[in-house]
Order: structure tokens, then sequence, then C-alpha cells
């Protein structure tokens, strides 16, 4: 598997919120753990209201442990 990410859009924006690019976390390739995306979210007024974070990929470990989508 390619473990280099593109770079993280900077803002994702929908009608409501905001999404801000915070940072990218390493993988941990000998644990199968892959890079993830880190943003804030932000809603119309600019107030920050949470976080979500995202991995990129199709290993073991995000299929049967953290989440897939």
């Amino acid at each position: 598997m390619d473990w280099d990410l593109p770079n993280a859009p900077r803002h994702l924006r929908g009608d409501r919120v905001v999404l801000r690019y915070s940072r990218i976390l390493p993988g941990d390739r000998s644990r199968g753990y892959l890079p993830a995306y880190h943003y804030r979210i932000l809603i119309q007024s600019g107030t920050d209201v949470g976080h979500i974070n995202f991995r990129v990929g199709n290993e073991p470990h995000d299929r049967y442990v953290a989440a897939h989508i």
C-alpha cells in the first residue's frame, strides 16, 4: 500500500459548516494504522464546535476495528 498522502484540502465547505484542516497524524505501518486527517468543525459564525478525524485507505484495522466507510 502507498502511504504517501496527497496534500489535505485546507478547508472543506458546506452550506452551514466549514471543516478547517488541522494536521495529518502519521500512520504506524507495523500496526497497520493508516495516516489520519484531522479537521476542526466550524459553524457559520466561526465558532469551533468540534472535530473530525478520518483515515484514508483500506487496511484490516480500519475495516474491522476503527470504522470503514
